[in-house]
């Protein structure tokens, strides 16, 4: 790789002394762009199970041991949650990296409407100067907010089977319609497409022509021990869906805030002498105004069409509880 050429000696040993040294180059490409005070956001795609999280998981421990000097810590760098992601770019040591669990779904298209989804992209203009390293995992690269694809992420890296990796930059060339060239990817597979089952030497010997391709490497499988520990890390904090009503620390951290409002919402006998007075059942409108206006703006922090989403989230949960 060219970023390897005007690289320190003491850079260019440790790329080439250990194992999976490309997967190095990569990372000591990382660490150049946050040098020369760049965004790095790396946007890790791949199947159910391909081994998205464990790439992302090997980049960061290889940041961690080369840049940091000390053993990676999977609860430290790893966000569960949007709540993680805000206080780790707030309060995570300057040129840290951030890895964001698939289980997070904030860069999705069809969320961008959501205010969490909104906060996170205003966060996202500001760490800059903060030389984070951004990593997250999603299935599909298209199915990526567009304000994240062409604008943010500084390397796409698609995962095409266990233990490799192809990695695709974006084309910023002045008067280019399109950042990532999806065109060619559907030329390039045509009307048969590409299966499950193809060999992956096959599909990445296409890839590789492809505009957009920057470099192929592979990396290790994760360790046992370190597996188990994310796994149980990830139960923990993510929601484990809404059939069981089962929710890890974080779960029940965000139903903190909506199980008070769907009880006040269905308890409104309780409330009227406290709201108005006068007996009257209270507006949905007038009971989100009460609980969530910010007193120092006299501002609702919360929209009304989202505190609906709160209150039929929590009644699904409890109609599914024994």
């Amino acid at each position: 790789m060219i970023i390897m050429i005007d690289a320190p000696i003491g850079e260019r040993k440790w790329v080439t002394s250990g194992p999976y040294p490309l997967m190095r180059v990569m990372v000591a490409t990382f660490r150049y762009l946050q040098k020369t005070d760049r965004d790095v956001t790396i946007c890790i795609t791949g199947r159910k199970g391909v081994g998205k999280s464990t790439l992302m998981i090997q980049l960061a421990k290889n940041y961690i041991r080369r840049y940091f000097q000390k053993p990676f810590d999977i609860k430290k760098y790893i966000a569960f949650s949007n709540e993680n992601i805000v206080a780790m770019m707030k309060n995570a040591p300057e040129y840290s990296p951030v890895c964001c669990d698939e289980s997070i779904n904030f860069a999705f298209s069809q969320n961008w409407m959501q205010s969490q989804s909104k906060a996170l992209k205003v966060n996202f203009t500001k760490i800059r100067t903060r030389h984070l390293l951004f990593m997250f995992c999603i299935p599909n690269f298209w199915t990526l907010d567009k304000f994240y694809r062409d604008n943010e992420v500084t390397f796409w890296i698609h995962v095409t089977n266990r233990g490799r990796a192809i990695v695709f930059q974006p084309d910023v060339s002045l008067g280019s319609e399109s950042t990532w060239h999806r065109d060619q990817f559907k030329k390039m597979f045509g009307k048969r497409g590409s299966f499950l089952f193809d060999k992956s030497s096959n599909l990445e010997s296409k890839l590789r022509k492809h505009q957009c391709f920057y470099e192929a490497f592979s990396f290790p499988v994760m360790e046992k021990r370190a597996y188990d520990r994310y796994i149980n890390l990830r139960n923990e904090n993510i929601f484990l869906g809404e059939d069981n009503a089962e929710f890890g620390r974080d779960g029940f951290y965000k139903m903190g805030i909506k199980l008070p409002m769907w009880n006040a919402y269905r308890r409104q006998e309780e409330f009227k002498e406290l709201i108005n007075g006068n007996g009257k059942s209270i507006s949905q409108n007038k009971l989100v105004d009460f609980l969530y206006t910010d007193p120092s703006t006299k501002q609702s922090t919360v929209p009304l069409q989202t505190s609906k989403n709160w209150i039929k989230d929590i009644d699904n949960i409890l109609k599914n509880k024994p």
